[in-house]
């Protein structure tokens, strides 16, 4: 395998699978049967299915489950389970997922064993003898026959894949700047891999005393490491050199300027993926409409990464009229117009805008896209719950200080208690916004130049003009 995300071993890990267009979301739901989806329906072992396309697609054991971009499970076998996410299945079926996908205090759930956790759940992964997760960002445990910490002093923990062996099951997990291999019974010992963090969502499988690690590099090329579990062990609470060099060693990209492609990017094409099917494809014909359509996918799509910890994304404005070249943010009044193919990111203090969706034109398929990467400059807009809520306006300069949190519907905040003003809003960036504003209004005056144009030639009979999006003025000749 050449390239590809999001790499997948058998059980026995004679083959691996990955992510490419059209071929989403791949893995492995028997022993040497795959299953993904290609943007419309589930395929399994090569057959087209009627089952759609779903998000966050797990396999094994003959099941499979997912959502379908919103709040729910949705499974080969029992009814959906409400609000869940984050499924998980082994290799032999067993399944856990959290029951609220959209809480930062969800119950973890095993199936036959009930709660085993509860917290901001997230990176869910299921072996046949070992249940792992991440709570927070940088906190990884695990489950056997009760919750153990895998936390390392020092050293983030994430993206945990349990690995089953002879001798007990062990934990890979991403960090920082690579990765760690250590047992389950013992985690702050093992092996590690330094390559300044370009080990992107790795798999692991065990065989006669090796443990196969295949991951990609941001560029999206595959490589893999073997690790003897006879070597000697290191201090994982420690950050020394690696012991172990890989197989093939992946060559470090150079360093980039924040437009390079990052991990974000990737999950944002993922997601728009997920929920293109959606949304009528191709986009409608009536400009109002598209706009209307656009602004619903994009907006649903944000909001989704943003309740599952992606914060960091946002809705970019666009100055223009509302029956122009753009999309409109659903339930705002007066309406909000959107670039109807940009979403924004702040990374590391950098703010970019990046085109992810292709031709947006009447009958146009809109097609997720890794397109062109700019600086933002325009204030960033928060995206609407889809069930109807109105975001404010950001400046988006801090990731971390200056972006509003999204308001709870139900008259909450983020730590629960009741009313939106229990955290004041930072200032804004009026620079930025007075910046829009003006835009705006020039956009505004060059219409009434033109209304006036046209008055100038005079009318000859009744005529509806149009002003500004559905606003029309009736001229009516005097006789």
């Amino acid at each position: 395998m050449s390239g590809g995300w999001f790499p997948r071993f058998n059980k026995d890990g004679s083959k691996v699978t990955s992510e490419s267009p059209g071929h989403w979301q791949a893995q492995w739901i028997g022993d040497n049967t795959e299953i993904y989806h290609n943007g419309i329906h589930l395929v399994i072992g090569g057959v087209e299915t009627s089952f759609d396309a779903l998000n966050e697609l797990t396999a094994g054991g003959g099941k499979w489950a997912g959502d379908k971009g919103a709040p729910g499970i949705y499974r080969s076998w029992g009814e959906p389970i409400t609000k869940g996410g984050n499924a998980a299945l082994s290799p032999s079926g067993r399944f856990a997922y959290k029951a609220d996908r959209q809480s930062n205090d969800s119950p973890l759930i095993l199936d036959g064993v009930g709660e085993v956790s509860k917290g901001p759940i997230s990176d869910v992964r299921i072996s046949d003898t070992l249940l792992v997760w991440t709570e927070g960002s940088r906190h990884s445990f695990g489950y056997v026959n009760s919750k153990v910490d895998l936390g390392l002093e020092g050293v983030a923990t994430y993206r945990p894949i349990p690995i089953d062996t002879p001798e007990g099951p062990w934990v890979l997990n991403n960090t920082d700047t690579g990765i760690i291999l250590r047992p389950f019974n013992n985690p702050k010992v093992g092996y590690r891999f330094d390559n300044g963090g370009q080990t992107f969502y790795p798999d692991g499988v065990y065989s006669n005393n090796n443990i196969k690690v295949g991951f990609t590099n941001s560029a999206g090329a595959y490589s893999e490491l073997i690790f003897n579990l006879s070597k000697p062990r290191v201090n994982l609470n420690v950050n020394e050199p690696p012991i172990q060099p890989p197989v093939n060693p992946p060559e470090k990209p150079p360093v980039s300027d924040g437009l390079a492609e990052t991990e974000l990017d990737r999950i944002i094409l993922r997601e728009l993926q997920a929920q293109r099917g959606n949304y009528p494809n191709p986009l409608p014909m009536n400009q109002i409409d598209r706009n209307k359509v656009l602004g619903a996918y994009l907006n649903s799509v944000v909001w989704t990464l943003n309740q599952n910890g992606h914060e960091n994304v946002y809705l970019e404005p666009k100055n223009g009229s509302i029956d122009g070249n753009n999309a409109i943010l659903p339930f705002s009044n007066p309406p909000i117009t959107l670039a109807n193919d940009i979403i924004q990111t702040v990374e590391n203090g950098v703010k970019c805008g990046r085109d992810f969706l292709g031709s947006t034109g009447p009958g146009e398929p809109a097609n997720p896209q890794l397109g062109d990467k700019g600086y933002a400059t325009l204030p960033s807009i928060k995206a609407v719950n889809p069930n109807n809520n109105i975001p404010p306006i950001d400046n988006g300069n801090n990731e971390d200080d200056n972006h509003h949190p999204p308001v709870d519907p139900n008259g909450g905040n983020e730590d629960g208690n009741g009313g939106n003003n229990d955290n004041p809003l930072p200032d804004l960036n009026l620079s930025e916004l007075i910046t829009f504003i003006q835009g705006t209004i020039s956009n505004l005056q060059a219409q009434l130049e033109s209304i006036q144009n046209q008055l100038n030639k005079g009318f000859t009979a009744s005529t509806k003009l149009p002003i500004f999006g559905n606003i029309t003025f009736d001229i009516v000749p005097k006789k």
